[in-house]
């Protein structure tokens, strides 16, 4: 949303955001003018990376040179769903190019994660602008991803792609 920005914050329960402060673990609608605002949500859900009985849980990070941009790379590796509300886990990436443009990258959902209880989208800082993918549906799956463009021909807005998987959109 055309600011720059030199810190973020990982979120336990499937979010990026760019202030400092705690999302509750309940999943909105996006956008919502609320004080969960500026915010990337890859899988916002009851997650627990905490709760983790293999010891194989990680999240990396990293600056990659993406199909020609600078980007920033956030790995979720068996990231798990909090035990209370599920079994499961999931593999994800989330990559923020320097031109605005978003990929959310998932290769795997294990278990009995329960996939009709989590947002994806991304919103503003001031929650007035923002793009969902979903809202508690099950739209996603693995070795899928979606990129959010920015600015895009039209009329200089977002928009959100699902460019792999079987219901990938082509051209």
């Amino acid at each position: 949303y055309d600011i720059d920005y030199s810190e973020f914050y990982i979120q336990s329960n499937g979010l990026l955001n760019f202030a400092e402060e705690e999302i509750t673990l309940t999943n909105y609608q996006i956008p919502l003018v609320d004080t969960y605002n500026n915010l990337i949500a890859w899988f916002w859900d009851d997650l627990d990376p905490g709760d983790n009985p293999d010891s194989d849980t990680y999240v990396k990070y990293e600056n990659i040179d993406y199909n020609g941009n600078i980007a920033l790379l956030v790995s979720f590796i068996n990231y798990h769903e909090y035990s209370g509300s599920g079994t499961g886990k999931l593999t994800a990436q989330v990559i923020l190019e320097n031109n605005g443009n978003i990929t959310i990258n998932y290769q795997s959902f294990e278990g009995d994660i329960i996939m009709t209880e989590s947002t994806v989208g991304i919103e503003n800082a001031d929650g007035t602008d923002g793009l969902q993918y979903e809202y508690n549906q099950n739209l996603l799956e693995a070795e899928m991803s979606l990129k959010f463009y920015h600015p895009i021909p039209l009329d200089n807005d977002l928009m959100a792609i699902n460019i792999g998987g079987p219901n990938a959109v082509t051209e």
